[in-house]
């Protein structure tokens, strides 16, 4: 009872205190907005705490769109008017680089080899740097030869050697290339038979020796529109047992640029000069009787030495017109000869203008080409050779002074529109102008030699070339040639071949060429050939008498198996159908011909 007492005794004297300590302050009541002077409270609670969540009240069963409209804040700037200087600075791109395609090994070196029936060997190698962007060489050397004769026939042994050397130098604006070779043939007259004469092989074999140079030099300056240049210079030389050569000087160059007459387009405006120094000499005193026995020397004429030249000036340009591509230049053909005999010098003035249009159409598919085409040039001794290794070692001072022309109205249009698949056909006339012809010499006893004569005839062709291939696997190639030949005359004959002033056809101009090429891959390794080939129309004149020579087929097949990168195998069949055709008269050809052999890369 006392304790209760003395508790409410303290609690008295406490709120005492508080209210004499709260009579000055004011206190502000926030429910009714008035000042408050005579309270001061002071209340503790404690209790245990019990939270409860209140249950969410869906405002709408839709969701509503509203917008706020945002004020845009005043912005103001001044421009600064200074120059900031900034140097440019190029990063190197790296070169993309594609993965998992090695790059091909190449070797230096290759040999290949065989032998064939009739003893006929064959032997061909060749060394080349490997891959480098300045600089090229190579060195080839090749050899084939037969020494099996041909029945009924004279000695029809033959052999043909050659050797080159080639060098390539690439600058950034230049390019020079040179070329040294030295080809040898020997051949036999063997176009007669020799069982009652019995001649010695010496007295009808020829050999023939032609070595050279040549350099070829181009420019390539780009930017805005420079003068680029191209050209060549080289010599050659041809000599025969028979006592006749050639020596040849020969060059030219050409200068195009760039100019920009018609608006939004670029013509090229071109310069040739082209020149070649023929030095002839021709001995007669092999061909004697005692010397040659097969030849007569009925009409044997005086030994000559003869000095000729060409010279050629073109002009030319090129330009575009839309889609169609115009080719336009004028020759000036200047022949100039001088004749030790009679002490006359000649000078022959020429032109060949020509003119030829080019353009694309079916989408590109197709191109076209045609024209009106005019070119003058003289044939070498050495090229003749090459077609005719029968031919007379003499040439008479016309023949030896005779450049040929060549003017042609032509056609072409050819198209690769597939892949696997193009195509090419030409046609047209052409006038062939003091053009040499082959025909058997009428001071040969046995006529097994051929003289070259100079004439004129017109030509109707047509030329048409197909190809296609399934890649790795099959491919087929077709080649046709048809013509025709029509007023021949010979207005440059001379003393040794007077008989021949008027022809009225072509010697040795088939009518027909046709060729096939197939290929097929059965495995990867192994690669089939087949090559069959068809000629007609070829006619012969012989002692003032035309003779028609017959069509011939021949058929051909290779076959190659590849070992390895390095090692490969091959045998050739020529002649399958046994066929014995002549090509030029008195000269047949093996019944067949079958070379076995290997090529081999290090």
């Amino acid at each position: 009872m006392r304790t209760k007492k003395i508790t409410i005794f303290f609690l008295l004297v406490q709120l005492l205190g508080t209210s004499l300590l709260a009579q000055d302050e004011k206190v502000k009541d926030f429910v009714d907005k008035q000042e408050r002077k005579e309270l001061n409270e002071s209340i503790i609670i404690s209790a245990q705490f019990d939270p409860t969540v209140s249950e969410a009240t869906k405002i709408s069963e839709n969701p509503s769109i509203f917008d706020t409209n945002f004020a845009t804040p005043s912005f103001k700037y001044e421009v600064i008017d200074k120059l900031y200087v900034i140097s440019p600075k190029a990063e190197e791109i790296k070169p993309a680089k594609v993965k998992g395609e090695p790059i091909e090994h190449i070797y230096n070196g290759n040999i290949k080899g065989g032998i064939g029936t009739y003893l006929t060997p064959y032997f061909e190698g060749s060394y080349s740097q490997g891959r480098d962007r300045s600089f090229l060489y190579s060195i080839n050397a090749r050899h084939y030869s037969s020494h099996w004769s041909i029945n009924d026939r004279a000695k029809s042994h033959f052999a043909n050697n050659s050797i080159d050397v080639f060098a390539k130098k690439i600058w950034e604006k230049f390019i020079i290339d040179a070329k040294a070779y030295y080809n040898n043939s020997i051949n036999y007259f063997y176009g007669f038979d020799n069982t009652e004469p019995k001649l010695e092989d010496k007295d009808y074999r020829t050999i023939w020796n032609t070595f050279g140079a040549k350099a070829f030099f181009a420019s390539s300056f780009k930017g805005g529109d420079p003068i680029n240049f191209i050209g060549d210079v080289g010599f050659e030389n041809t000599s025969n047992t028979w006592g006749s050569g050639e020596f040849l000087v020969r060059g030219f160059i050409e200068a195009k640029k760039p100019i920009h007459v018609i608006e939004d387009t670029r013509q090229d405006l071109g310069l040739m000069l082209a020149y070649s120094q023929f030095n002839n000499t021709y001995d007669f005193a092999p061909l004697l009787a005692n010397e040659a026995p097969f030849f007569s020397a009925g009409q044997i004429s005086q030994n000559f030495v003869n000095h000729s030249g060409l010279l050629n000036i073109m002009p030319m340009v090129d330009f575009d017109i839309q889609k169609f591509h115009f080719h336009l230049s004028f020759a000036i053909a200047l022949e100039m000869g001088d004749y030790p005999k009679s002490e006359e010098k000649t000078t022959v003035n020429k032109y060949f203008p020509t003119i030829l249009v080019s353009f694309p159409f079916l989408d590109n598919k197709f191109s076209f080409k045609g024209g009106y085409e005019a070119v003058g040039t003289r044939y070498t001794l050495a090229e003749m050779v090459a077609e005719n290794p029968f031919m007379l070692p003499l040439m008479s001072q016309g023949a030896a002074l005779s450049p040929s022309d060549f003017r042609r109205l032509f056609v072409n249009v050819q198209s690769s529109f597939a892949e696997n698949f193009s195509f090419s056909i030409e046609g047209g006339w052409q006038k062939l102008l003091n053009h040499y012809f082959f025909i058997t010499d009428p001071r040969a006893k046995y006529e097994n030699i051929f003289g070259v004569i100079r004439g004129d005839v017109e030509r109707l062709f047509v030329k048409a070339n197909i190809n296609y291939n399934i890649i790795k696997v099959f491919s087929v190639g077709f080649n046709l040639e048809a013509q025709s030949y029509s007023n021949f005359t010979a207005p440059m004959y001379d003393m040794m071949y007077p008989q021949y002033e008027k022809l009225d056809f072509a010697p040795y101009m088939p009518t027909l060429n046709t060729s096939l090429s197939l290929q097929y891959k059965p495995i990867e390794n192994l690669s089939i050939s087949v090559l069959p080939s068809f000629q007609y129309g070829n006619k012969a004149y012989v002692k003032g008498e035309k003779i028609d020579m017959k069509g011939h087929f021949d058929l051909s097949m290779n076959c190659e198996y590849r070992y390895n990168e390095q090692l490969s195998m091959f045998v050739k069949l020529n002649n399958i159908t046994f066929q014995r055709y002549e090509f030029y008269y008195n000269y047949p050809s093996q019944r067949f011909m079958g070379m076995i052999g290997a090529s081999f890369s290090f």
